[in-house]
């Protein structure tokens, strides 16, 4: 049982040569996210169709564990809160704050759109982001609220 959950995972492994630079947690997530689809796939069926089933989760759960692992790494959701909270306490709408990662090599910016007062008095912004990873781009939105003591909350952050 064992030798069947891993050969679908040398598969994976030895497939994800071909990327250009994978990380060690986006690597983590394809062994991870494979082993758990290869052995849900081995709880279906028998004889062949047990092994299609295995090879089946294997790739959907390595896929799944790369995306994952894929999104900000820790290091990088610091920097990107860290550049969110100063852009919110200060920056005008239509402004630009970046922020870069030496340790993983994404970067990112965050852009306050527009600043609007809500029913119960409280100061809110809407925001823009964008991040840059190894070989994707992704935009995100969010909106953020001012609490009584003047530190901000997010309400909503495609990131978070």
């Amino acid at each position: 049982m064992h030798k069947m959950i891993a050969l679908p995972i040398l598969l994976v492994l030895a497939l994800s040569g071909c990327q250009q630079r994978m990380t060690y947690t986006e690597m983590a997530g394809v062994v991870v996210g494979g082993a758990v689809g290869g052995y849900a796939g081995s709880m279906i069926g028998h004889g062949i169709w047990q092994k299609s089933f295995m090879a089946v989760g294997t790739a959907a759960g390595a896929g799944a564990g790369y995306i994952a692992a894929k999104r900000l790494e820790q290091s990088d959701f610091v920097l990107y809160r860290q550049a969110t909270n100063r852009g919110l306490a200060s920056a005008n709408d239509g402004s630009e704050l970046n922020w870069s990662n030496p340790e993983t090599g994404h970067s990112g910016l965050f852009r306050p759109v527009r600043t609007y007062n809500v029913a119960d008095g409280r100061t809110c912004r809407s925001y823009r982001s964008t991040i840059a990873l190894s070989d994707d781009i992704q935009y995100g939105t969010g909106t953020a609220c001012q609490k009584p003591d003047g530190s901000w909350q997010i309400v909503s952050d495609d990131f978070s």
